[in-house]
């Protein structure tokens, strides 16, 4: 059996020792100099390689089904054992799996090792051409030369983080063979917002809740630390909706964030907060009536939202105006614009519909013998480890199913 991959990351590497593993000869062709550069700079390169907190919750798809059967088949458990037994030894950090060694190229040594001693051939800086049928099999062309597989992986990535190698390429193949390509966003990306007090609160950390809608119907939130730019919102919690805002605005839908600065208390206990501190501080300012709150920067546009000069005699204060800081602090909101691009992403939202998919094998149901492993697909997980464990879950399946076919 001969099996061609398409792509040396995750999956097509997790999917090349599976394959191999099962006697097949398998041959990954990589756009790049070297496999697996995207995994290289996940989680800020300690690779944060899956989590034990796992459930099909954790995943934008059409189908829960869908990933729920996957994952039954290969879970995070047994990605842990997995790369256990090919000598990588992980760290938990809260449910968040990591290698022991805290480097993202552990993860990827492992692999190549594997696929070294299983005589996987990989093929460095090759540029497909064109993938065509032939018979019951498929001849892959590239740089004026042909080869001949059985079967096929198509592993090569989205569009997100271009620069390391993922550039759609691969919807064009998936197209070739019959399939439909939902429409690819940016996922776990930063979000632009047109409102100028940004430039303000540009670099500033805060713990908070963020709750997102779209057109003014609430579809999430999350709890973490929002990250201030110039531009607009980053961190945990909004990677977590970006995916889901960023394909409502490319469908013209209104889209806003609203931040809690304290979650843990009710509006009215701040309100309450702040009426004692507006005792306490009859002959400071507003803004010395603010110190010790938040940021300093948060401070001075909180106050400036509720129409308040910074400098104003806190004993001049009333009740509508801490009535109006109390609700900036609780209801903070941001008209967001656009996603901060396929450049800044870390994974891709959309690909190949799955349902033209077989959960159980990853072979496409339209034409026999094509397989499909990792973000390519219509299936993209939270920040935490979710999408490398797409990545295993995906590869393994289509590595074993397309050798053992």
């Amino acid at each position: 059996m001969k099996i061609g991959i398409i792509g040396a990351g995750a999956s097509g590497l997790m999917a090349a020792v599976c394959a191999s593993r099962l006697g097949a000869l398998v041959t990954i062709f990589e756009k790049n100099d070297k496999p697996g550069k995207k995994l290289l700079s996940t989680g800020n390169g300690r690779c944060n390689y899956t989590n034990l907190l796992m459930n099909s919750d954790c995943y934008n798809a059409s189908s829960r089904a869908f990933v729920e059967e996957a994952l039954s088949i290969f879970d995070e458990n047994d990605a842990v054992g997995f790369f256990k037994d090919i000598g990588m030894l992980s760290k938990n950090k809260n449910g968040y799996m990591y290698p022991l060694s805290e480097q993202a190229n552990t993860v990827l040594d492992v692999l190549a090792m594997e696929c070294r001693y299983n005589n996987v051939n990989i093929k460095k800086n090759i540029k497909i051409d064109n993938i065509s049928q032939k018979g019951s099999g498929f001849i892959v062309k590239y740089d004026d030369k042909k080869d001949y597989f059985d079967k096929i992986i198509i592993a090569c990535g989205g569009m997100a983080a271009p620069k390391t190698g993922s550039d759609g390429g691969g919807y064009e193949f998936a197209r070739q063979f019959g399939h439909t390509i939902v429409k690819p966003v940016p996922a776990l990306v930063q979000l632009r917002c047109s409102d100028k007090f940004f430039k303000d609160l540009s670099g500033v950390r805060c713990e908070s809740r963020v709750s997102f809608y779209i057109n003014d119907r609430c579809v999430g939130s999350e709890q973490g630390e929002v990250q201030f730019t110039d531009y607009g919102l980053s961190g945990i919690p909004v990677f977590q909706y970006s995916g889901r805002l960023a394909r409502a605005l490319q469908s013209g839908e209104k889209c806003k964030a609203v931040i809690d600065f304290m979650p843990e208390s009710t509006k009215d206990e701040v309100v309450l907060m702040l009426n004692k501190r507006h005792k306490a501080s009859q002959d400071k300012t507003a803004m010395e009536l603010m110190i010790g709150l938040f940021n300093w920067n948060i401070n001075k546009v909180l106050l400036k939202r509720a129409g308040i000069s910074a400098d104003k005699k806190a004993s001049s204060l009333n009740s509508r105006d801490i009535s109006g800081i109390a609700y900036y602090i609780k209801e903070f909101d941001a008209q967001i614009t656009a996603d901060n691009g396929f450049d800044r992403a870390q994974v891709t939202s959309g690909g190949v519909d799955i349902s033209e998919v077989s959960a159980s094998t990853m072979e496409s149901t339209l034409c026999r013998g094509v397989y499909f492993a990792g973000e390519i697909l219509d299936v993209d997980g939270r920040c935490g480890g979710y999408n490398l464990q797409w990545a295993w879950t995906s590869g393994y399946i289509a590595g074993r199913a397309a050798a053992n076919d």
